[in-house]
């Protein structure tokens, strides 16, 4: 029997939901978020199957870690993890997973609704929207089930410019293979056990390519398995639009907590935040990338029980 959602039950979905939000220095946009996550748990269609929300400080030196404990103390189902240093995205992500891993022997069964920390305008409609698009049973050629992941895509806060339209075509070249680079995505607890023992300090920002790599593969073995054309194939990934929340830019994230007087000064932080960001997420993306299709091969071809 194949496992997880491949064996196409999608009851299976409702037996929990956890989700993941990594943090560093968000106090602009995390109070919104965290309200954002209550209303959904409070009043969504699935909010009652929300298990816990882990949300990782990553090291921040601003008061984010200040909001996640006064949100936690209110509401137990919001529980936050503290690293005492900046280890990046894919680091906390790590240590989400092995909190949830650790405390769930069943995590196969369950959901995964990872967001971003510095967004605005996420309601519980949308929450909800992602969770149906990956839940709701397929009828894809022979196969009949859930989904393997569901991405959203956000767009560029700019409107206009060589940046957006830059975004844009590589927001929309990605899409078409499913392999779309973002933070909002629900999947199935199996693809978090298989993708947080490659996840190394070093990764920092490749923790979506990673997980990418792993969604388009087991999307692989259900089109091996039932006979699926690439078209059937890429809808086993479902990409929905949230077109009316805005991701908010670093830059505009600094003037935002410094006041709009500082503007440049917040222009003279960013500028090394997105070369550094830049750095590590193509470096993390590759080394990660690397590790997943390493695994795969490893699993298609194992190793000769009868040796020479």
């Amino acid at each position: 029997m194949l496992p997880g959602p491949l064996q196409g039950h999608p009851e299976n979905s409702l037996k929990g939901i956890y989700g993941i939000t990594t943090v560093y220095n968000e106090e602009a946009t995390l109070p919104g978020v965290l309200k954002s996550v209550i209303g959904w748990w409070a009043g969504g269609v699935y909010g009652k199957n929300l298990l816990r929300w882990i949300f990782v400080d990553d090291g921040s030196t601003d008061n984010s870690l200040k909001i996640l404990r006064e949100f936690a103390a209110q509401y137990p189902v919001i529980h936050c993890i503290k690293l005492q240093e900046n280890k990046g995205k894919g680091w906390a992500y790590h240590e989400a997973a092995q909190w949830i891993i650790s405390n769930d022997a069943s995590i196969d069964e369950k959901i995964i609704f990872q967001m971003d920390s510095d967004l605005m305008g996420v309601r519980a409609v949308d929450i909800d929207g992602l969770l149906t698009s990956l839940i709701q049973e397929q009828h894809i050629g022979l196969y009949k089930g859930t989904r393997v992941a569901s991405l959203a895509l956000v767009p560029s806060p700019h409107k206009e410019g060589l940046r957006k339209w830059a975004r844009e075509r590589l927001g929309a070249f990605t899409a078409r293979g499913r392999m779309a680079i973002t933070g909002q995505r629900a999947y199935y607890g199996s693809t978090l056990v298989e993708v947080t023992p490659h996840i190394e300090e070093e990764t920092r920002f490749g923790l979506e390519a990673m997980l990418n790599v792993e969604i388009v593969e087991r999307s692989k073995k259900i089109q091996k398995h039932y006979n699926l054309t690439e078209r059937q194939r890429r809808g086993l990934v479902s990409l929905v639009r949230w077109r009316h929340i805005t991701h908010v830019p670093y830059k505009e994230k600094m003037a935002l907590n410094n006041g709009a007087d500082n503007r440049a000064r917040a222009w003279i932080k960013a500028v090394p935040h997105y070369v550094r960001m830049g750095y590590d997420t193509v470096a993390g993306a590759v080394r990660g990338t690397l590790a997943i299709r390493t695994k795969w091969r490893a699993k298609r071809n194992p190793p000769s029980q009868n040796p020479p």
